[in-house]
């Protein structure tokens, strides 16, 4: 005899134009792209999920370098962008923890993008020479943080060639 539900799943799902390596020796596979209806169960090894839309939230399975974000009911996972890129692309631009650049941050001309520091800090040693810790050539707001130059050589925490709000920023 088995006990009650052996086998069975109580769970609905399906999944489509879907990559997925074969198990290694303790069971983990990985998960690249593909759409994923219902809930993710794992009995023998660990999925690590490196691309996909799903429509529960696999967060707990994620790859490290590899974000969430939800959009319209589905959760899609896709390669963490750096800070510079997600700047080039415009838009918002939330901090999830203090940054520490060993580059400036670049902002170019024909881009609007809003920074939201999210009570983080942004800082950086930047030599003058560089310029700032932010160098702005296009269309650049600023909010809720800290931005703080680390050197004590002449670079800047901010250097303005295009229009620039600040609003409620400590700038060191």
């Amino acid at each position: 005899t088995y006990p009650f539900g052996y086998g069975m799943s109580y769970t609905n799902f399906k999944w489509s134009n879907y990559q997925v390596s074969s198990p290694d020796a303790n069971g983990n596979i990985e998960v690249n792209d593909g759409s994923f209806e219902g809930r993710i169960e794992a009995y023998y090894g660990t999925p690590v999920i490196k691309g996909g839309t799903f429509t529960e939230n696999p967060t707990k399975y994620v790859a490290e370098g590899y974000e969430v974000t939800e959009t319209e009911g589905k959760y899609v996972v896709s390669k963490s962008l750096s800070l510079s890129e997600q700047l080039a692309k415009g838009g918002v631009v939330t901090l999830k923890s203090d940054v520490v650049l060993d580059e400036p941050l670049i902002v170019e001309a024909g881009v609007e993008v809003t920074l939201d520091l999210n009570g983080k800090t942004l800082s950086g040693e930047i030599h003058k020479s560089i310029g700032a810790i932010i160098n702005n050539n296009g269309n650049l707001k600023i909010i809720n943080g800290t931005i703080s130059s680390l050197a004590n050589n002449g670079g800047s925490a901010l250097v303005n060639s295009g229009t620039c709000a600040v609003e409620e920023v400590t700038l060191n």
